[in-house]
């Protein structure tokens, strides 16, 4: 990407972030139910940084003129900046940006993510042009509709966060204000989609030991909302009480200096067993008494 383009390019990303943190504030603000008013900014500014952002990703993937109406296409790069300096740089429709993305198959985007799309597009003009009556369910239903918008579609428009092995929380944590991100990441309704988000992208979602939502995951040793990470100071084991699957974390990093065994915590049942890891084999297991121990490594151990 050049210069100018590059500029260019930072304008509407920063823009997007604009409109996208004040869209979050009038969510995380309310009540348990968005007031009407509450209900048409925040629709109108997270909009609004939909739309910046798909141009944002177009101009990173395809080059400024994928974004940019016929009458600009033939300009250097250049021109199209003076056009930009002079506020007079022409862009292309929303369903045309939306069309540009579905046909080049350029995002991670399936069905669901382009009918939450056009769905919140839907809200938006409704809102604008026929300012409709709207019940307190409907209401309710944007809050849910909102964060799927800031976690689903802002985020891979804006980033290149991967959520197998990153968290929606990075994000927010780098771009919104420590007061924002906080009352975001114990805002119930991104609770409930970080636990999602966990399940679906790892297989897991047991509660985190740091802010005791059902939003870790052993699987990558990283907590969905807060961002705890664990990647490199702990392991887990299957829980002997309630059966979840390597649901008991414990500290990997001491283990060895304790004689091979440690204290542990379940994180999906609150169970406090013991945890041992032969030093040969490296098989691990609960236990609640040494005796339990005889004979407990796989076949072959030296132990």
């Amino acid at each position: 990407m050049d210069d100018k383009t590059l500029e260019i390019y930072k304008a509407i990303f920063n823009n997007s972030i604009l409109f996208l943190k004040r869209g979050i504030d009038e969510i995380i603000n309310s009540a348990q139910e968005l007031t009407k008013e509450q209900f048409v900014v925040s629709c109108l500014f997270i909009q609004t940084s939909l739309e910046l952002g798909l141009k944002a990703f177009l101009v990173k993937e395809k080059g400024i003129k994928a974004i940019l109406k016929n009458g600009h296409q033939n300009q250097t790069v250049d021109s199209i900046f003076n056009s930009f300096e002079n506020n007079d740089l022409r862009t292309k429709t929303y369903n045309d940006l939306k069309k540009l993305i579905l046909e080049n198959e350029i995002t991670l985007f399936g069905e669901i993510h382009f009918e939450h799309l056009t769905r919140f597009q839907k809200f938006r003009n409704n809102l604008v042009h026929l300012n409709l009556s709207f019940s307190s369910t409907d209401l309710q239903n944007l809050k849910y509709e909102s964060i799927f918008a800031i976690v689903h579609l802002i985020i891979p428009l804006l980033s290149e966060i991967d959520f197998e092995n990153e968290t929606p929380s990075e994000f927010y944590a780098e771009y919104l204000d420590d007061h924002q991100y906080k009352k975001l990441i114990s805002f119930p309704h991104y609770i409930e989609e970080m636990e999602k988000v966990a399940k679906k992208f790892t297989g897991y979602a047991y509660e985190c030991p740091e802010c005791y939502t059902k939003t870790f995951s052993p699987g990558n040793g990283i907590c969905y909302c807060c961002n705890l990470n664990f990647i490199d100071a702990a392991e887990y084991v299957n829980c002997k009480i309630c059966n979840a699957e390597n649901a008991v974390i414990f500290d990997s990093l001491n283990i060895e200096l304790n004689g091979d065994m440690i204290n542990g915590l379940c994180l999906n049942c609150g169970d406090k067993p013991n945890v041992f890891k032969c030093p040969h084999c490296e098989c691990k297991q609960t236990f609640y008494g040494k005796d339990e121990l005889k004979n407990s490594c796989f076949d072959g151990c030296k132990n």
